[in-house]
């Protein structure tokens, strides 16, 4: 009986700066998450090992962020293994953040729009030949994997998600084959009841909706695999902590947003008729959830909306009464609300943050972490500094180019979705009743400047904006 030796591949890596690490692959697979660099040696090692005499290539699959960094080698880093354990070295370099496309849901039209960024200006232009593509009945919200190669979208009337392919030097979509389990052809794949969110986890390679309304098969969440090549989706064992395989995991009452921490962790949703925020621990290996102990936590009045800061220390929720809840994650992922402090511009509601009028959606410059922005659905954007340290919000003048203190900036009318480009430089706002987006650059402080492209159009009834690189 011949007996096949085997011998692991492992890594050492060196940031450029403090960061979250990036995602490597050894022949093209066997995916090694590093949750964390820094500007020491840390090691890591691929779970599958490699046959000796076998050939083994470490590669990037994604890149570091929060900063942006690229581990990839000038070289490859690939050989053949001879009868002993392997380990590469890799070294980062800082790099540079071009935002790249644009894309928005539009409710009313049952289609997504797709737009160019301008990496200098912001200014955004349609995708051609094909600026829109069909989506199905009202789409609530748009979702890129890490990769930039797929988007997803949840349709929140057709209980279905879409998934599309992402040209890579157009950006225009193409609906592809989003049922992994099913062997023909389906556009979509089956959700709860009413999916208004949808989050694909950082590893790409699970993805989570939230089910909105207080019906059977709403107030949940459902679970997903990705097929990191194809971009399907496989429905999966929802809930970690029940026997059997569960379709979903209940949340609070009527869900309307859900967020992944950036080491993907943890899970978190914003429940809009409970008024608090449900956590739930992440399975690395099958993507089920577990609620967090103690879990839902309290938030505001109408909770819309839920962020993590860049560091995954953080995690803001928007309320629709007009406050910010904020808070600190535990290493549980348990939250501690963050109270309110009143300051120069800052005001408070009990221990919440004030915002502008019927605070809908919530974002957080994913490049710095210093800056936090809100869409008011009652009119214009506010803006907030986030103390690196302690979490602890700032209102500061959200618009640069008039006198004196402005709490907020206008926008077109009923913003309803608010995007941080990744490169930190610039602001999208979709507008729910005049059809269009408006956009900002940011300048230094965090204030905002509109951009000529206020009046952008998209399809009828925008309801989601997202960019990437």
């Amino acid at each position: 009986m011949t007996v096949y030796k085997t011998y692991t591949i492992g890594v050492t890596i060196t940031g450029a700066a403090n960061g979250i690490g990036p995602i490597l692959q050894n022949n093209l697979g066997d995916d090694l998450f590093i949750p964390a660099i820094t500007t020491g040696l840390t090691s890591f090692t691929f779970s599958t090992p490699v046959l000796d005499g076998a050939a083994y290539s470490v590669t990037q699959r994604i890149r570091a962020k929060a900063p942006s960094q690229d581990c990839s080698s000038i070289t490859p880093v690939s050989g053949t293994v001879n009868g002993a354990d392997v380990t590469v070295s890799i070294t980062c370099v800082l790099s540079t953040v071009v935002p790249k496309f644009a894309f928005v849901t539009n409710s009313a039209a049952d289609t997504v729009s797709a737009f160019n960024i301008d990496g200098v200006s912001g200014n955004l232009t349609a995708a051609t030949p094909t600026p829109t593509t069909a989506s199905g009945a009202v789409p609530s919200a748009v979702f890129v994997d890490p990769t930039g190669q797929f988007a997803y979208v949840t349709n929140k009337d057709a209980n279905s998600v879409t998934v599309y392919g992402i040209n890579p030097d157009s950006g225009v979509l193409t609906v592809i084959d989003a049922d992994g389990a099913t062997a023909d052809f389906q556009p979509s794949i089956a959700t709860g009841y009413a999916p208004m969110s949808i989050a694909v986890h950082p590893s790409g390679k699970f993805a989570y909706v939230a089910n909105e309304l207080n019906l059977a098969g709403g107030n949940s969440i459902s679970a997903y695999s990705i097929n990191i090549t194809s971009g399907a989706l496989t429905a999966i064992d929802a809930d970690g902590a029940t026997d059997g395989n569960q379709a979903s995991i209940a949340t609070g009452v009527e869900p309307y947003a859900i967020t992944i921490d950036p080491l993907g962790k943890f899970a978190y949703v914003a429940n809009y008729a409970s008024y608090n925020v449900s956590a739930y621990t992440i399975d690395q290996i099958t993507g089920a959830l577990t609620p967090v102990a103690d879990s839902p936590f309290a938030a505001g009045s109408n909770t819309h909306s839920i962020v993590i800061d860049p560091t995954g220390k953080y995690a803001y929720a928007a309320n629709g009464g007009g406050d910010i809840s904020a808070y600190s994650i535990g290493g549980a992922g348990a939250l501690t609300q963050i109270v309110c402090a009143n300051g120069v511009l800052t005001t408070c509601s009990g221990s919440n943050y004030v915002a502008g009028s019927a605070p809908r959606s919530i974002a957080v410059d994913p490049y710095t972490g210093l800056y936090a922005y809100v869409a008011n659905s009652g009119g214009g954007v506010s803006a907030f500094g986030i103390d690196p340290a302690t979490g602890a919000l700032s209102a500061i003048d959200a618009d640069a180019a008039t006198p004196g203190d402005n709490l907020t900036i206008a926008a077109g009318s009923v913003p309803i979705s608010i995007n941080v480009d990744p490169s930190g430089q610039f602001v999208y706002v979709a507008n729910l009743f005049s059809d269009n987006i408006s956009v900002y650059s940011i300048g230094v402080g965090g204030a905002l400047t509109p951009l000529p492209t206020l009046s952008l159009s998209t399809g009828s009834g925008p309801t989601s904006v997202t960019t990437t690189q």
